[in-house]
C-alpha cells in the first residue's frame, strides 16, 4: 500500500532543497562553490538551514 504521506513529505522536501540553495547565495562561503555572494552574509539564515538539514537530508 502506497503512503501518500510520505510522498508529500519528500515533495516538501525537495521544495526546502530549492529554498536552501537560494539561501547559499547569502552565506560567506557561498563562493567556494561558485554562488553569487552577498555583500552582507545574513549569518541568523545558516541556524535555519541546519535545522532544515536535520530532517530533510535523510528523507531524500
Amino acid at each position: 500500500m502506497r503512503r501518500y504521506d510520505v510522498d508529500w513529505l519528500r515533495v516538501l522536501a525537495l521544495g526546502l532543497l530549492v529554498i536552501y540553495h537560494a539561501v547559499v547565495s547569502f552565506q560567506p562561503w557561498g563562493h567556494f562553490i561558485a554562488f553569487p555572494v552577498n555583500k552582507d552574509p545574513l549569518e541568523g539564515l545558516w541556524i535555519l538551514m541546519a535545522l532544515i538539514n536535520i530532517w530533510r537530508i535523510p528523507i531524500l
